[in-house]
């Protein structure tokens, strides 16, 4: 395995947003699986930078940090395409890929939709079948 650069001040400091930090970031997009990831994630980019994940939020949300934003979402969707394509083939766990893709939009709940006629309800049956429906 190669040696991989981490961005960090003297003393394990977490580090500032940099071109190192950017260069790091950059990189582990592709190469996640050698840091022990089984999929790219904000958390393993987050422990290889020393920053809470919060930090990373904030770097990518500021219009001056394009790249580190463009980074991330390249990150989430590589994210979004593994699970999706390791837990429909079973190489991943299911629960814990339903797991991650509920992250990224996906869910098993099932929509329904009920049509009511009011016209001939009395009062006490418009307010019971408003009352069910609140429950």
């Amino acid at each position: 395995m190669a040696e991989k650069k981490i961005a960090k001040h003297a003393g394990g400091r977490p580090s500032a947003y940099s071109q190192e930090s950017l260069e790091i970031a950059r990189d582990y997009i592709t190469a996640y699986k050698e840091h022990g990831h089984a999929v790219p994630s904000v958390a393993g980019l987050a422990v290889l930078l020393k920053v809470a994940r919060s930090t990373i939020y904030e770097w990518s949300a500021d219009p001056e940090k394009k790249e580190f934003s463009d980074i991330l979402n390249t990150i989430l969707a590589e994210q979004e395409q593994i699970t999706l394509s390791n837990g429909l083939n079973g190489d991943f766990n299911a629960t814990i890929a339903k797991l991650l893709l509920g992250k990224h939009g996906y869910s098993d709940k099932a929509e329904t939709q009920t049509t009511v006629t009011l016209e001939n309800m009395s009062d006490d049956e418009l307010n019971a079948r408003i009352q069910s429906l609140l429950r």
